[in-house]
């Protein structure tokens, strides 16, 4: 009982270090934009200003396809390491 709560205590929490450091990732970079301007783009659909088509057609598409190629990647090396010896 004890080792299933640890382990979903250790996914909640690594769950929500990968939330931050994603938002973390929209809101940094050559141009530093603020919080409200990243959760405006996110959750509207209006397109009209720069910051807000930058976050949606450049850093979504490459804070998602990070997350997607490290996923691969952790499942590739836990595949090789039950296949091998």
């Amino acid at each position: 009982m004890k080792s299933t709560s640890r382990y979903w205590g250790w996914l909640a929490l690594s769950t929500g270090v990968l939330i931050l450091v994603m938002g973390l990732s929209l809101r940094f970079g050559a141009d530093q934009m603020r919080t409200a301007t990243v959760w405006h783009a996110l959750t509207t659909t209006h397109t009209g200003n720069l910051d807000q088509q930058i976050i949606r057609h450049i850093r979504v598409p490459r804070v998602l396809g990070a997350a997607l190629i490290g996923a691969a990647l952790a499942g590739s090396g836990a595949l090789m390491q039950a296949v091998t010896p």
